[in-house]
């Protein structure tokens, strides 16, 4: 009986992988530095932001079906998105969407451009660290002063002589 769950089991395990290797929905192509088409040039990493923010950047790659741009708590290991916007229409280089960020806490961001592409594929390219700060200062960096030696020598001066 004993021996039998576990086969039983173990065919279980091997039918769920088959399965998921065979569905194309659930294979993802992260966006690499050198695969061209999918990106986001605006808002760039790091970038404190405030009020309307403007999305740039391109989603034209062979197969191309859809997009969508999502965003995420930076610190977020839940794995959960939130929609800002979608399209159907292929863009090369142009405004994706304006991002209202007074709708959301002060905080960091991931900002998320997802393609859709035949046969279930997918195209993401993240931007990290968005500093979202509606009603908060933002922080600069202040450079710390470097301490540098200034040589001075000592010149002689000529003394006085009695005549």
């Amino acid at each position: 009986m004993l021996n039998c769950m576990f086969v039983m089991r173990r065919l279980l395990i091997l039918i769920l992988t088959l399965t998921a290797s065979l569905v194309p929905a659930l294979r993802v192509t992260a966006q690499t530095g050198d695969s061209p088409g999918v990106i986001i040039t605006a808002p760039t990493p790091g970038a404190p932001l405030k009020g309307l923010v403007t999305i740039e950047g391109s989603t034209a790659v062979e197969g191309f079906r859809a997009w969508e741009i999502t965003f995420a708590y930076a610190d977020d290991t839940t794995g959960t998105w939130f929609l800002l916007a979608e399209g159907d229409e292929p863009l090369t280089q142009g405004e994706l969407a304006q991002w209202d960020t007074t709708t959301i806490t002060d905080g960091n961001y991931n900002l998320r451009l997802t393609v859709f592409l035949t046969e279930g594929r997918r195209k993401h390219f993240v931007v990290e660290n968005l500093r979202v700060r509606n009603y908060t200062p933002v922080e600069t960096v202040t450079p710390t002063p470097t301490l540098t030696s200034t040589p001075y020598t000592v010149t002689p001066q000529p003394s006085l002589t009695p005549t």
